[in-house]
């Protein structure tokens, strides 16, 4: 029954990227079809086909790397700078000076 409603909701986030992917909204249709075969390749999992799962998770990673690339993942890009800017490098070693 979860395999059955995971493919459902899939499907129905399929029908929306290729909305819109119609109306022109390609980046955004890209990382869709990207969260469809991952929800996809959960349900493939959950019914026990390797081989599905397999196959779903790899045009998942396709989709995502095509998003990113082509414009999709600018924003994400820019939060995550944003945030990397906040660490700062912490020396993990003992210093050459240190009693033995």
């Amino acid at each position: 029954m979860t395999a059955l409603i995971l493919g459902s909701a899939s499907w129905g986030v399929i029908v929306c990227a290729v909305a819109c992917g119609i109306t022109g909204r390609v980046p955004t249709a890209l990382g869709l079809f990207a969260v469809a075969y991952a929800i996809g390749a959960v349900g493939h999992m959950v019914n026990g086909s390797l081989v599905g799962a397999s196959w779903d998770a790899g045009f998942a990673a396709v989709f995502a790397w095509l998003w990113w690339n082509r414009g999709g993942g600018d924003g994400t890009r820019r939060r995550l700078r944003r945030w990397a800017r906040t660490f700062r490098g912490v020396r993990r070693t003992a210093p050459a000076g240190g009693a033995a």
